[in-house]
């Protein structure tokens, strides 16, 4: 068993009340590791075309397989950590974020401010609630419904996840979600229903939230970035001194990180540090903030 098992899990807390949470050095740094890891694999050349004119930009999926990879990976962020994987707890990820930005751990650590802030602006954005008016074009009617932006991300990311017949659950969580607007569907309409949905997205929010998921992605990244490079610049050393021909470097362990897993991913993460994102900041147009036409403020 590992060491995390048996030091990090119970080194973590929560408020019943609040559902806050209180990590770890060892979850920390496995956190911070894995939430940097997953946005550059989301955030990053190979599946967004960047080389629109900065004055003014929309960024753009290279291609459809590229845009369903993205919203894949992005239902898999915003869920909850697998309490038997090696974190030891089933956390969302942007609250063990926010548990940092507040109690941070890291010895050198730098200010945790633009972190705290891009994560409470993530999470504020995806719990919305939104009114959203669409023609079902497999059902012959209009539809009124009401999602926050996470459920149709979740939506969306899942569909595109699965095949058709491996869809069941999703069209279930629709279903659930049409009854909630009061609007009847049947069994035998729920499959052509998420299509609708799916299209629906395709057509509509796509072009103005992924922009939007590309800036709030890259300032969390770049939260993490401010608060660990710090870190890494006490921690490297050159055990033999520094040889520019063959240099061998190594991090000076923090010795609160007591698992294997959260040495391996303090070492983990202190590399990512050793350049700078090949994306910093993420700049989008105006013209696609705010919500689309067909989506309004549910609160207003």
């Amino acid at each position: 068993m590992d060491d995390l098992n048996r030091h990090g899990a119970q080194g973590a807390s929560a408020d019943a009340d609040t559902g806050a949470v209180t990590l770890s050095l060892d979850q920390e740094v496995i956190v911070l590791c894995s939430a940097y890891e997953q946005i550059s694999s989301m955030i990053s050349h190979t599946l967004i075309d960047f080389s629109e004119p900065q004055d003014d930009p929309i960024h753009l999926f290279k291609g459809q397989p590229h845009q369903h990879l993205f919203f894949i990976l992005l239902v898999d962020f915003l869920a909850k950590t697998d309490k038997e994987g090696p974190l030891g707890i089933a956390v969302e990820l942007l609250d063990a974020l926010q548990a940092i930005s507040v109690t941070p751990q890291l010895p050198h650590g730098g200010s945790t401010e633009p972190l705290q802030h891009s994560v409470e602006n993530f999470a504020g954005w995806l719990r919305h609630q939104r009114n959203v008016e669409m023609w079902m074009g497999n059902l012959g009617r209009e539809a009124s419904i009401r999602l926050t932006r996470h459920d149709m991300i979740s939506l969306y990311g899942n569909r595109a996840k699965h095949s058709g017949l491996r869809t069941g659950r999703v069209a279930r969580t629709l279903q659930k979600i049409f009854a909630k607007a009061e609007l009847a569907i049947t069994d035998e309409e729920l499959q052509p229903a998420l299509t609708d949905i799916y299209g629906w997205a395709d057509d509509h929010f796509m072009p103005y939230y992924q922009n939007q998921l590309f800036a709030f992605l890259g300032n969390i990244r770049a939260g993490i970035h401010l608060y660990a490079q710090p870190e890494f610049k006490a921690s490297l050393h050159w055990p033999n001194g520094y040889d520019p021909i063959d240099p061998c470097y190594s991090y000076r362990i923090p010795p609160g990180i007591r698992s294997a897993s959260g040495r391996s991913n303090y070492w983990d993460l202190m590399n990512h540090f050793r350049s700078s994102p090949s994306l910093g900041i993420i700049t989008t147009s105006p013209y696609v903030s705010g919500d689309p036409h067909g989506i309004t403020d549910a609160e207003a």
